[in-house]
Formats: structure tokens, sequence, C-alpha cells
């Protein structure tokens, strides 16, 4: 009989992972750059204001990418920190890994493997439970900071008035409550996490993870995912002056925030929101410009810069490492 011990040790099971999570990245890719109809638009448009003075616009946006992940590390080494203290460079190696897998899995659950790869520890699921309550705090921060950008666009830019308009701030305001009633309460789920079958007697001990946090924790977490979020939506900012799409800084800087947060309460399966990331930005920023390639530019712009490119060096080192003895680690130095 083949053993759990021998299949983690197999080398062509490795190799398998390996190759899977390369095609589903290199598709990915392809799929948000040059797999686009209007790719050579695109690009034209891009090479184009690279002489129209603006330049400095987008060596700004270059020049904050390793704050937005500084942050991260600041947020993920809090929320992780009564569990396991990595070193830096495992923490980056983890955060790259977490990147590369995320944005083309469904609801991004593939940041909570690849952070594991490179994090040596045995307790892998008080890990990710830990990440889990770090990322609903950067959810937290994207709506309710995205939410004084989704009333400004309902009031000045959207057409729209009377009881619908109610509903719209309503459903808005409800996601948002809800959010925040989880985030303080999130010892909640623990029923429901054993009810679906994802813990049982061995890794139930893991569930404690969720009860770990002070509220003082917590408040630090969404303050990290506020900032990160705050200098990623600058950066935005930042291509929209490049790409030459101007506007009063606090009306631009509103509808960057609204833009974000309309992508993440769609209810649309995840891969979708991919797709409708250009449709989105366009509806938002068609107040300022007709130019749909400039629009989409900035849009797409930003997520290579922060997503597709990082995620690129996150799979060189996942493609360097022994992925299932990662997930077999044992040893005796937990906290």
């Amino acid at each position: 009989m083949i053993t759990v011990r021998a299949v983690f040790k197999n080398r062509w099971i490795n190799l398998l992972l390996k190759f899977l999570i390369f095609a589903g990245v290199g598709w990915a890719f392809y799929n948000q750059t040059l797999g686009k109809e209007n790719v050579d638009e695109l690009w034209l448009a891009f090479v184009s204001q690279l002489s129209e003075g603006n330049i400095l616009w987008l060596i700004l946006a270059i020049v904050l990418l390793p704050l937005t992940y500084q942050i991260e590390i600041w947020k993920w080494e809090l929320a992780i920190s009564r569990i396991v203290k990595p070193t830096r460079i495992q923490i980056i190696k983890s955060i790259l890994a977490g990147t590369a897998l995320a944005f083309w899995t469904p609801g991004q659950i593939g940041d909570y493997g690849g952070r594991l790869i490179f994090i040596e520890t045995k307790k892998k699921w008080e890990v990710v439970l830990a990440t889990g309550v770090g990322n609903i705090a950067q959810q937290c921060a994207i709506i309710t900071l995205g939410g004084l950008g989704v009333g400004y666009y309902l009031v000045a830019h959207f057409e729209i008035t009377g009881y619908i308009f109610w509903i719209i701030i309503s459903l808005y305001t409800l996601i948002m409550v809800l959010n925040w009633l989880i985030y303080f309460n999130i010892e909640l789920a623990i029923p429901i996490l054993k009810k679906i079958g994802l813990f049982n007697e061995k890794n139930e001990a893991a569930l404690s993870t969720l009860t770990n946090f002070s509220n003082k924790e917590l408040w630090i977490l969404v303050l990290y995912a506020s900032f990160k979020f705050l200098i990623y939506s600058f950066q935005y900012y930042c291509f929209l002056q490049f790409l030459g799409i101007y506007g009063g800084f606090l009306q631009l800087y509103l509808l960057i925030l609204a833009d974000y947060a309309i992508q993440l309460i769609l209810p649309v399966p995840p891969f979708l929101r991919l797709i409708l990331r250009g449709e989105v930005a366009i509806a938002i920023w068609s107040a300022f410009s007709q130019n749909e390639i400039a629009i989409l530019v900035a849009s797409y712009g930003v997520f290579i810069l922060n997503v597709l490119l990082p995620s690129l060096i996150g799979v060189g080192l996942i493609m360097s490492a022994n992925i299932l003895k990662s997930f077999s680690y044992e040893e005796n130095t937990d906290l």
C-alpha cells in the first residue's frame, strides 16, 4: 500500500504539481497580456505615452511597489506571529508564491497554499487560518474605504435617483457591516468549519487560532490593510496621470477607490472579475475620458505591475522548491 509519506516524497507528483502551477500562471499571464484582442492598441498607447513627458508618474508607481509589499510583509508577519516566526526571506518568498497562485485560482485560494510552501512549520492549518484573518482585514479595508468612492460615484456620476439609489446604498452598507461583524467575531466560523468537514479530530486544535487575536491586533491588521490599499490606489492614480486622464486629485482618487470596491463586491465568480476589470474601469472613468484604450492601459497596467510581474518571480521560486516536502514538514521548534 502507498503511504501518505511515500506520496509526499514522490518526485513525479512534485513535478506534476509544478507543471500544473506553471501552466496555470502562464495561462493567466497570457490571458491578461498578450492574449487580449486589443493588445497591440494597448501596447502602442503605453509606448506613445513614454514620450509625452509624464514618465515620472510611471516611475513613481514603480517606486511605490516595494512599499505595498513591505506593508503586506508587516501584516502577514503579525497575523502568524503567535504560530511561527519565519525569517524575512521566508516571508517574502511566501508572499510572492501566494501572489503567483492567488489571482487565477477560485476565490484566491491559491494564496493560502502558496504561502505555506516556504514556511517551515507543521502547523499548516494554523497558518492558513491566520492568513484568512489577514485577508478578511484587507477586504474590510477595501469595502470601507471604497465605500467613500462608491458614494461619491453614485451621487456625482451615476444617473440614478430615488428608491433605487437608496437600495444600492443600503445593500452596500449591509455588505460592509457584515464584513466587519464577521471580522471581529471570527470565532463564530468555528462551528461552520467543523460542520463542512474541513477539520476533524487530528487538526481541530488549529481552530483555536481564530480566538487568539486581540482587538488591538485586529485593528492593527486593518490599519496595515488600509495603508496598503491607499498606496495601491495611488499607484493607479499615477497610471492615470501617465496616460493623460486628468481631473481633480480627490475626484480621481475617490473613483479609484470605487473601482476596486465594485470589483470586489461584484456578485460574479472570481475568475470573471479578471475579465470584467476592464469593463468596470471603462464605466467608472467614462466621465473623464472617452479614450477607452488609455483607461484599459491604466487599469491593466497597475494590475500587471503589482500582481502579474511579482507572480513571475513567485512562480520561479515555486519551481525551485520541493512542494510536497514543504507540506510534510515536521519539526519541534514551533511556538
